[in-house]
Formats: C-alpha cells, sequence, structure tokens
C-alpha cells in the first residue's frame, strides 16, 4: 500500500554508519557499511526487526546478544540494535512522509462494501501460485466468510 521499502533500507544504512564505525573490522580494517542495493535485500528485507538485528551483523561476522525488549537503543545487542532502527525509521517517515501506491488506494474503494474478495475454490487455486504461500495459509485472509480449513 505504501512504499516504505526506500525508509527502511536509509534508516538500515544509517544504523549500520553508525554501528559500524564503532567497531574494528577483522583486520583492524573498516567493516563494509551497508548497501541499500544488495544487503537491504539479502540481510533485513520481509523479516521482523530483531530478525534484522541479528542477521545482518552476522553477515559482517558480528553476533550480538539478543538483549531484551527493554533495550535502549545504544545497547549493543539484538533489541538495542531493532530499536536504534525503528527510531531512525520513524524519524525519516515523519521529515520525508511515504508514498501512497495510487492503484492500492483504488483498489480499497472498489473494494469498500463488498462482501467478499475471493470464494473458498478460488483462493485454493490462486494462493499455492503466491511465492512462499501453502494452500491454507492465506486463506482466511482472502476469503469471506473465513473458510479453508484445510
Amino acid at each position: 500500500m505504501t512504499r516504505t521499502a526506500e525508509l527502511h533500507a536509509a534508516a538500515w544504512a544509517a544504523l549500520s554508519a553508525e554501528f559500524l564505525s564503532r567497531r574494528p573490522g577483522p583486520d583492524g580494517e573498516p567493516f563494509r557499511l551497508f548497501d541499500s542495493s544488495t544487503d537491504y535485500l539479502a540481510y533485513v528485507d520481509g523479516k521482523p526487526r530483531y530478525e534484522g538485528g541479528r542477521s545482518f551483523p552476522a553477515a559482517r561476522g558480528i553476533v550480538l546478544p539478543e538483549g531484551a525488549p527493554t533495550d535502549g537503543v545504544e545497547a549493543p545487542t539484538v533489541h538495542g540494535l531493532g530499536g536504534r532502527k525503528d527510531a531512525l525509521f520513524m524519524d525519516r517517515l515523519r521529515r520525508e512522509g511515504v508514498e501512497v501506491f495510487a492503484s492500492t488506494v483504488d483498489m480499497i474503494h472498489a473494494l469498500r462494501g463488498s462482501s467478499r474478495s475471493s470464494s473458498r475454490t478460488r483462493c485454493l487455486t490462486v494462493v499455492p501460485r503466491s511465492p512462499g504461500a501453502s494452500p491454507t495459509s492465506r486463506c482466511a485472509a482472502v476469503t469471506s466468510p473465513p473458510s479453508c480449513s484445510g
């Protein structure tokens, strides 16, 4: 519905610059910073915030302690990094805003008031062809009334 990937990638890049600049690299050389075009897709896109806080540092050979949800944004933990990334993202969102896909808004207006979006049979035909979907994983979300119990 919105184009937030650029804001997320920019927040991860800013976090990377802050975090990695404070750590010596494996040979005393600086760590390779976050590359928004390759690292974003490989290590953080589509993952929950804390999973990205694990996978991106791990890609640079850094294993962080998990920490706790109460960790501050400066804590060198998975939760601390996740919190800092979220703060950077929200700051960019407030400053820059986000693009809303007009086609999605149009679709929502067209569907408003509609009581269904797909039949169970159609759902079982279409959903399995969706990347990463099982025949029943998303049916409840796209049928009305919810069905697809198996």
